[in-house]
């Protein structure tokens, strides 16, 4: 599960929907750009591991508070979409939305959660996250609060784990 953005995260996990990895989403300076996530590192962590059954991505948002933040994750997108076809997985790129959306991975997690307060989402991402993986830590070193890149892939992966059929995201 790849959580779209600067401050996103990828997190794989297996066929019981245990996590095998996770880690911030990589970034790297560029002079005339400010921070852009590194492709390098990306599709070498895409790489390292056999099997990939899908690989399912945050799509950008239909909106956001600034066209900056509009820019910055469109940008993302395509930069995580060119390093996982370097890493020869584009035939098993999945897609999901987020936010209010009726078809939202966050509205199918937080079964019928409603976009009405700013946040709420990423309470109810940390509980899920705790319910289902109970011994594994979100929170970075040095870090009082979880990640909410790594709680939104982990639950991103697994939202795709569960209604995947066929190789489609129901």
């Amino acid at each position: 599960g790849i959580d779209n953005g600067l401050s996103g995260g990828l997190v794989a996990l297996d066929q019981h929907c245990s996590i095998v990895d996770m880690i911030r989403m990589p970034v790297k300076k560029c002079p005339w750009r400010g921070n852009i996530i590194s492709t390098e590192v990306l599709h070498t962590w895409l790489r390292s591991f056999r099997g990939i059954r899908f690989v399912v991505l945050e799509e950008c948002p239909d909106h956001a508070d600034r066209a900056s933040t509009m820019r910055i994750m469109a940008c993302s997108f395509g930069q995580i979409c060119t390093a996982v076809e370097l890493a020869g997985l584009a035939d098993r790129l999945r897609f999901v939305r987020s936010g209010n959306p009726m078809d939202s991975w966050q509205r199918i997690t937080f079964h019928g959660w409603n976009a009405t307060i700013a946040g709420e989402t990423k309470q109810l991402a940390a509980r899920e996250a705790a319910m289902v993986w109970p011994s594994v830590s979100f929170v970075p070193p040095k870090c009082r609060t979880p990640d909410t890149g790594l709680l939104d892939a982990a639950l991103t992966a697994r939202h795709a784990t569960v209604n995947c059929v066929g190789g489609r995201l129901l």
